[in-house]
């Protein structure tokens, strides 16, 4: 009966392979395929495994990064996973979630590497056309241009996340009213449809309060009572007022990190009272802080997007913004914005925002 036995589990275990939904493969610890499940036939291919290459069955714009991501795994002998397009009987491509697990001996000797492609297309395609719902709404509630002032030249950017199907709530405005310049950046907690309408309510308040003449700090108040109201909760936001003279801004901040100034060739983050994230309580009171314009070249706001990053503290992450910016703090506000959209945009796990005001005009 023993010798019969690893017969029966090979068996057993090729049979259970067969009744699965999944492409089932094994490799060899090099990766070198030695074994698919009946399923190889949904992918036109009838023949053994002995001798299949598996990257011709990768769609060649995936297969780069199909590659890096199996060459991690293996590397750091850990789990593999990656979504790419596999091609299929007839022709077509479809998007795969691609799985593969190490097993090891008793030493961490990797011996084996078992795998499965589960096709998730349908989630996939869906989830892209979630993407465009949600860029198009984003976009749309964003300003269509920025306000033209005397005393400052205005550029803002909205960048999406890098992570796929990831669109969150970040947005940027700017308002002129009798007392000045109203710089406006701002966050929701969240992505999606819901957080790019919270993002849409957010904004078209506190432009409508400070129009009415209402002050940053009350405007703030105004917003964060009514989202409160709407069950809409931690939207962080920052208010920079530039007055009409230039002689002074004034800041108000609802949870958000501090802009960055650029003063006489030096750049620092402005100091302010922090007040708590718009919707998390009735009634909040938010204060102001006023300082000196006079010496002042460069306003740059940002939402977190721009610099947090996973394993890194945020003051870390803050200081390598603020080189950043001294080191091109001589490029006018549209070149600045696309410098810090290349610099630390291009890995961010968030969208991002940047809204910058010159005052050097």
């Amino acid at each position: 009966m023993a010798s019969w036995a690893p017969l029966l589990r090979a068996e057993t275990l090729a049979l259970l392979a067969d009744s699965l939904p999944q492409l089932v493969w094994t490799s060899d610890a090099a990766g070198t395929v030695d074994y698919y499940n009946s399923r190889l036939t949904d992918y036109g291919r009838t023949d053994s495994a002995d001798g299949i290459r598996w990257q011709p069955l990768v769609h060649p714009d995936d297969l780069a990064g199909t590659e890096r991501a199996w060459a991690e795994a293996s590397e750091a002998v850990q789990p593999y996973e990656f979504e790419h397009r596999m091609l299929m009987a007839d022709g077509t491509y479809r998007w795969h979630l691609s799985r593969a697990l190490p097993l090891r001996d008793e030493h961490g000797t990797v011996l084996k590497w078992f795998g499965t492609a589960t096709d998730v297309h349908e989630r996939r395609v869906q989830a892209e056309r979630n993407l465009e719902t949600s860029l198009v709404l984003q976009r749309a509630l964003l300003p269509d241009s920025l306000p033209t002032s005397s005393g400052a030249v205005l550029a803002a950017r909205y960048h999406p996340s890098s992570d796929a199907f990831e669109v969150g709530g970040d947005w940027y405005d700017a308002t002129i009213v009798e007392g000045g310049l109203h710089l406006v950046i701002g966050d929701v907690a969240g992505t999606g449809p819901e957080a790019a309408a919270v993002m849409g309510a957010a904004r078209h308040c506190i432009a409508s309060s400070l129009r009415a003449g209402r002050s940053p700090a009350a405007a703030l108040s105004d917003t964060s009572d009514y989202l409160h109201s709407l069950g809409h909760d931690f939207v962080t936001c920052a208010v920079v007022t530039v007055a009409a003279d230039g002689a002074t801004i004034e800041q108000v901040s609802a949870g958000h990190l501090p802009p960055l100034l650029v003063t006489a060739g030096t750049t620092s983050f402005a100091g302010a009272a922090i007040g708590r994230p718009l919707g998390t309580d009735d009634g909040a009171v938010y204060e102001a802080t006023r300082r000196d314009a006079s010496d002042i070249d460069q306003i740059v706001l940002f939402t977190d997007g721009l610099v947090e990053r996973r394993h890194e503290p945020i003051d870390d992450s803050l200081e390598r913004l603020r080189a950043t910016v001294a080191d091109i703090s001589n490029l006018g506000a549209e070149d600045l914005c696309d410098a810090l959209l290349e610099r630390h945009a291009a890995d961010a796990g968030d969208d991002v925002a940047v809204l910058v005001a010159d005052l050097r005009e």
